[in-house]
């Protein structure tokens, strides 16, 4: 600072002038307080409070928030906001909306408590004002009414003709159908009035019992249709009713010792229903059909409707047998390879290669046997299965 120069605001203690900034250091040097502090309690920036002390306007980015950060330090170190504002301006040069604090300070503070006990509305009276009605009022709630009134108007009218039944003239002239005559008193003929005696006598409580019970069914009787189980006889009802056992010529099994033996083919005359021109074979259409896996297999047995009979995994060794009826099922089998037929006493298959599946074979004895050959060499499984070792029959050949 240039002692030669007077700055307007800057205090002297004898021949020492200390300025605003000078004084606002010493105030914070006294409560142990750095820039960094106030910056942390004030929220305001170390360079806007080094700016107050050294009275430095220019320094602020907004010349709007320089009256309320003054005011904000002077109160934080205990001094008096309005005099240190006042003589941040006089020293620095800001034009800010400012006034010497020592104007008239008791005459402010009197006009102040005048001012705030007249702006207290209990201190005022004022008359009562009677209510006044506006002309512009009355004509809208008249309006509100109308228009009410003729929504209600309307309504009723709409529902008036909604249910209203009018008749049309019909330009024929109806003609009457009937002619009723006039009613007449019924008559009681020759029956006989009641006395008074008759009436007098009560009626029975039996009487009423029976009129009010309840009248009983009748039952009709039923006959059953179907007679017991154990009377019916296989040989006359069923599917092998038809079927007749073929008889075989009956052969002498005595000989004489000392003839020759020698093997003579049985010749079945042409008479016997059961002759044949060659050697006689059992018949593939009324032997039984066996569906056994050699290995899991999935089987379905379905009718050529497409109703599934069965449907299941065969496991290693399980067989299965169709039932028998009119139609001949059919067979779809994953695993083809491993699934095989027998009919009667022959083991035919596998219906299929490997584990591709085979679909729509049909379960029939002649055409499984003219489709599938004779196994030779049977799985030890399904031997295990049937009992046996090798092929599990040979054709049957009667000579």
């Amino acid at each position: 600072m240039n002692s030669g120069v007077h700055i307007s605001g800057a205090r002297k203690y004898g021949p020492y002038e200390y300025t605003l900034g000078d004084e606002l250091r010493g105030e914070r040097a006294t409560l142990g307080k750095t820039l960094l502090d106030i910056q942390r309690d004030l929220r305001i920036k170390a360079a806007y409070i080094a700016a107050i002390e050294e009275s430095k306007p220019e320094v602020f980015s907004n010349p709007g928030l320089i009256a309320g950060y003054v005011r904000s330090y002077a109160r934080y170190l205990g001094l008096d906001p309005d005099e240190i504002f006042w003589r941040f301006c006089q020293e620095s040069g800001f034009s800010g909306t400012t006034r010497s604090p020592s104007a008239h300070p008791v005459a402010r503070g009197a006009a102040g408590r005048k001012t705030v006990g007249l702006d207290m509305p209990l201190a005022r009276h004022e008359p009562r004002r009677r209510p006044t009605v506006s002309l512009s009022g009355i004509g809208s709630v008249a309006m509100l009414l109308c228009l009410v009134g003729g929504l209600g108007y309307g309504g009723w009218m709409v529902l008036q003709n909604i249910q209203r039944v009018q008749f049309a003239p019909v330009e024929d002239t109806p003609q009457a159908t009937a002619e009723i005559d006039s009613l007449q008193p019924p008559t009681t003929g020759g029956a006989e009035e009641p006395t008074l005696a008759d009436l007098a006598t009560p009626v029975a409580a039996t009487s009423l019992a029976e009129l009010y019970r309840q009248q009983e069914l009748e039952v009709p009787i039923l006959v059953p249709r179907d007679g017991p189980i154990a009377a019916i006889d296989p040989d006359k009802a069923g599917l092998l009713a038809a079927a007749e056992p073929a008889t075989l010529p009956r052969v002498s099994a005595v000989r004489d010792p000392d003839a020759p033996v020698s093997v003579v083919p049985v010749v079945l005359t042409a008479d016997d229903p059961s002759a044949a021109s060659g050697p006689v074979l059992a018949t593939a259409a009324t032997q039984r059909v066996v569906v056994v896996a050699e290995r899991a297999a999935w089987v379905r047995v379905y009718m050529p409707n497409g109703t599934v009979v069965f449907e299941s995994i065969l496991e290693k060794g399980q067989t299965y047998s169709p039932p028998e009826g009119s139609e001949v099922p059919l067979i779809w089998a994953g695993n083809s390879g491993s699934v095989y037929v027998r009919v009667g006493g022959d083991l035919r298959g596998p219906l299929g290669r490997g584990t591709r599946a085979a679909k729509g074979i049909a379960l029939d004895p002649t055409l499984i046997a003219e489709k599938f050959p004779v196994v030779t060499d049977v799985p030890e499984t399904i031997s295990q299965v049937f009992g046996e070792a090798g092929p599990l029959s040979a054709p049957l050949l009667v000579q």
